[in-house]
């Protein structure tokens, strides 16, 4: 479809993929005493993922429990991120390795 609200609303998400980073989501224990730093790790995952402050989305949420079978970590890390040529599955696996240093 060549119709212009296809071309801009096309031009707008790519520009948005283009300078966003993974979504990443840090579940936490609310019986876990050991502070997270969020700036520190916000700029941590930006040198990984080669983004800006400004356009990183790091959200923290302290949780009472999860089902122990899956998980027997006091911090759970969901990254999502938009499909783009440079992410390639060895960039996100390296930097999946680099997000559990960080």
């Amino acid at each position: 479809d060549g119709s212009l609200l296809h071309r801009v609303t096309h031009n707008a998400v790519s520009r948005r993929q283009e300078n966003t980073m993974p979504l990443v989501k840090i579940f936490a224990r609310s019986t876990l005493t050991k502070p997270i730093p969020l700036s520190a790790l916000q700029s941590k995952l930006c040198d990984i993922w080669g983004t800006k402050p400004n356009t990183t989305k790091l959200m923290l949420s302290r949780v009472d429990d999860w089902t122990e079978d899956s998980y027997y970590e006091d911090c759970y890390v969901d990254i999502r991120a938009y499909g783009k040529a440079e992410r390639t599955r060895e960039v996100v696996l390296d930097g999946m390795k680099r997000v559990q240093g960080a």
